[in-house]
């Protein structure tokens, strides 16, 4: 496991309020939401934005891979696949905190 910390990097991510408000009553209130679990907004929120950016971050190195992959002749096919099954190389994004 390979982990890398960017605490002196700030991103700001503005929410429009159309879109807070679907995600708030399609999501939040939906069926099986955080509000019927006694969760708040906030808290429901920010786990919402971390599980859609590691989706979208994760989706965004798998495509680099298989854009990688499709280029390449059989022997560097065999040897790039071999480096990619090592346990140190990036294949799942995944943020502590937001």
């Amino acid at each position: 496991m390979k982990t890398v910390t960017a605490s002196d990097y700030t991103v700001e991510l503005k929410v429009s309020e159309p879109n807070y408000r679907a995600w708030f009553n399609d999501v939040y209130k939906g069926p099986s939401g955080d509000f019927q679990n006694g969760v708040a907004p906030a808290m429901s929120f920010k786990k919402h934005l971390r599980g859609v950016i590691e989706s979208q971050l994760t989706c965004a190195v798998e495509s680099n891979y298989l854009n990688k992959r499709d280029q390449l002749t059989m022997a560097e096919l065999i040897a790039f696949e071999a480096y990619n099954s090592r346990t140190d190389v990036l294949k799942e994004v995944k943020i502590a905190d937001i």
